[in-house]
């Protein structure tokens, strides 16, 4: 999972996927919980505006809508 990415180079986790920091437009993919399509990568995004956070990230009902099927 590690092995393109660069020694300093700032990443967040999300739903098991590893993207850059710095990612500049949409998130849309099945992660290991959930699906996701985002304007934009919520982890960034709450540095700017907390309510990110709050609405998304430690959201259960925002994991819960998008929830895939687990075996």
């Amino acid at each position: 999972m590690i092995e393109d990415l660069e020694e300093s180079q700032r990443v967040v986790v999300f739903d098991g996927l590893i993207i850059p920091a710095d990612h500049d437009g949409e998130v849309e993919f099945e992660g290991w919980h959930s699906r996701h399509a985002l304007p934009w990568l919520p982890h960034t995004r709450a540095l700017e505006d907390p309510r990110v956070e709050e609405d998304i990230l430690s959201n259960p009902e925002y994991w819960r809508a998008g929830e895939l099927p687990h075996d």
